[in-house]
């Protein structure tokens, strides 16, 4: 087989061309990689674990919100979600001090499973409400007692056809702690640490969808605000949406996210320190 020739002036000028092209786009890319991404950088990695904690808190998962922030001023004492752990931890624990308990609406006959009941009602809302009178039995299972009530609600109203007036209307669900525990709409506000811009979304924390809903979040950090509104028609239970982008300043102060939402199921305010 016979080789065809090779024009070394040609491949030195191709070279001469577009080399330093090539390998200042590599250098480049291992540049942004190492230095603006940072996958090892101990700020990224408690910004992790802050906002882990943050939509534990928002979930209600208090035992859970509080072991990560504890981790984050234990482990990562020199990043700036440090300081801002310290806060919410002692919030976290004061309003645990001061949120009021729902009584049980019975005694210790509902410690029975009633068969008939349970027929008539269905097996999940009967659990949910079976549960509910349990909620403040054990301070230290109330987190787990509140998802498990919230799937079996979602159970009895997505499988079972129960609706969500219906479920509203139980008497377990009829104390007003409990109603605004279980029914009220919940937007949680999610925030990603980003290289320039961080990421700020929010998240559907009801055990039901939100129909027709406008969402209109604001972000803001001293003199620094950002608004932005979003239409959805429908955002289903633990869904996440992203609404808009904002610079975090480090040692700006707290930032504060406020979202509004207005749907077919209701209408609230909810603001969270972050």
């Amino acid at each position: 087989m016979k080789k065809l020739p090779v024009d070394k002036t040609r491949l030195r000028q191709i070279w001469n061309k577009y080399a330093l092209i090539v390998v200042g786009n590599i250098v480049f890319f291992l540049l942004l990689y190492f230095i603006s991404y940072r996958p090892q950088n101990a700020d990224n990695r408690a910004s992790e674990f802050l906002n882990m904690a943050q939509t534990a808190q928002s979930k209600g998962f208090n035992e859970a919100a509080m072991v990560l922030y504890r981790k984050v001023i234990e482990d990562y004492p020199q990043t700036r979600a440090n300081d801002l752990a310290v806060d919410l931890l002692a919030s976290l624990k004061n309003n645990l001090k001061e949120t009021p308990v729902a009584e049980p609406v019975c005694d210790t006959s509902c410690d029975e499973i009633d068969i008939e009941e349970m027929l008539r009602k269905g097996p999940p809302l009967y659990l949910a409400t079976y549960l509910a009178n349990h909620y403040n039995a054990v301070p230290a299972d109330r987190a787990k007692l509140r998802e498990l009530i919230f799937r079996y609600l979602g159970v009895a109203l997505n499988t079972e056809g129960i609706s969500l007036a219906a479920l509203r209307t139980e008497t377990e669900f009829q104390n007003e702690i409990f109603a605004a525990e279980f029914f009220q709409i919940r937007p949680i506000c999610i925030f990603e640490s980003d290289w320039l811009y961080d990421n700020f979304s929010v998240t559907n924390g009801n055990f039901y969808s939100w129909h027709n809903a406008n969402l209109v979040m604001t972000v803001s950090q001293g003199d620094q605000t950002v608004s932005k509104t979003l239409r959805v028609e429908k955002l289903e239970p633990d869904e996440t949406v992203d609404l808009l982008e904002f610079r975090v300043k480090k040692g700006g102060g707290v930032v504060s996210c406020q979202v509004e939402v207005t749907s077919q199921q209701g209408r609230i305010t909810r603001v969270q320190e972050m």
